[in-house]
């Protein structure tokens, strides 16, 4: 297995130790899904916005200061969320170089994913 994920990743003078223990893993695991179901990378791509964006929102109004326990839990789901949109936006670049199908708006895309997340 470890030689079909490493197969998925950038080249090693990019890729983080963080990201190949612990993204990169469970990436893959996200992009042998969506190629099960023929869905595009960018498709990935444009889930992984949306669910950071969700995660904005909770992190927005998650305030332990001014929500007590509830806006605890409004934090911890965003932080949740996050690593999840992280999850997608590694696992359409694996699925893009696992099946192929890279394009040039892919880039754009995923270039700007991170931007959407953190505007």
């Amino acid at each position: 297995m470890k030689e079909t994920i490493e197969k998925t990743f950038k080249s090693g003078d990019t890729e983080e130790w963080l990201d190949v223990v612990w993204t990169r893993p469970i990436g893959y695991w996200w992009a042998r899904f969506f190629n099960y179901f023929n869905i595009h990378p960018n498709t990935v791509t444009m889930l992984s916005m949306v669910i950071g964006v969700a995660s904005a929102y909770f992190f927005c109004f998650g305030s332990y200061r001014m929500a007590g326990t509830e806006g605890l839990i409004m934090n911890v789901v965003g932080v949740l969320l996050l690593a999840w949109a992280n999850f997608y936006d590694s696992a359409d670049g694996q699925l893009a170089r696992m099946t192929g199908k890279k394009i040039q708006l892919g880039r754009i895309l995923d270039g700007a994913a991170g931007d959407v997340w953190f505007f």
